[in-house]
């Protein structure tokens, strides 16, 4: 519990970016990647890992799906939220963050990619493994968050959810300077 998997420890530790491959009957190897999914929530290391992926698709020929998970929160009705108003700002959110994607697609487009480009909402680590099962996501290119020690055990990380849960590789890509918490 303390100590994690090694996997784990490599990735949180490793000063480059780091590639997870579950066992596997039929192994596909790496570079016979026809589908990469790059999540997003906007952060300078997730734009990075975002290149990185859009790199390494380039290198597969492979399509680039960029997703974005707007997280979904319920508010009690003590604070007299209408759903009316809750929905009305999901749908801002989600014009927003699509906008936002559109316009790094559009700094960052290179023509010989396929891209594809979603915004859902719901709880991010189901919402990313959910598309990449649902999608035959043969890798996923995530930005770690960088924590380490102490707050890593209290605060979990989305990262280490996705490690644990994805049928697919994963490619690591660590924040500039090597830690979010620098």
């Amino acid at each position: 519990m303390f100590l994690g998997s090694i996997a784990q420890e490599v990735v949180r530790r490793a000063p480059c970016p780091v590639m997870t491959i579950r066992e596997s009957e039929t192994p596909k190897p790496p570079l016979e990647t026809d589908r990469i999914l790059s999540p997003i929530d906007f952060s300078d290391h997730s734009i990075m890992a975002t290149l990185a992926a859009r790199d390494f698709a380039r290198l597969c020929d492979a399509k680039l799906q960029v997703l974005h998970v707007i997280e979904e929160t319920t508010h009690p009705a003590f604070y007299g939220i209408s759903k009316e108003i809750v929905r009305g700002l999901r749908a801002e959110i989600v014009d927003r963050s699509s906008k936002e994607l559109k316009r790094i697609f559009d700094e960052f487009n290179e023509p010989k990619i396929s891209w594809e480009l979603k915004v859902v909402t719901g709880h991010v680590v189901n919402e990313i493994l959910g598309y990449a099962s649902g999608n035959k996501v043969d890798l996923i290119v995530l930005a770690t968050d960088g924590l380490s020690g102490l707050m890593h055990f209290l605060l979990g990380s989305v990262e280490e959810k996705i490690l644990r849960g994805a049928g697919c590789p994963v490619l690591t890509v660590k924040p500039p300077g090597g830690s979010a918490c620098a």
